[in-house]
């Protein structure tokens, strides 16, 4: 759960903010801003612009990662 925070990343950094191979997830966040290019950076193995509905093991507020 991430709440009133900025989140940045360096331009070289190439990995993921949640890494998980056969969990599941649930990410909410409340007033979070997410740099640019940010998508397909949020859990591993997810696409970029996934929609949140059609993943079994992901819950999370926002629409897409």
């Amino acid at each position: 759960s991430l709440e009133n925070v900025a989140v940045t990343m360096a331009p070289d950094w190439f990995g993921n903010f949640i890494g998980v191979t056969a969990s599941s997830v649930i990410l909410a966040t409340t007033n979070v801003q997410f740099p640019s290019g940010f998508a397909g950076r949020y859990v591993s193995n997810v696409a970029a612009g996934a929609l949140v509905k059609d993943l079994g093991h992901v819950m999370s507020n926002l629409a897409s990662l």
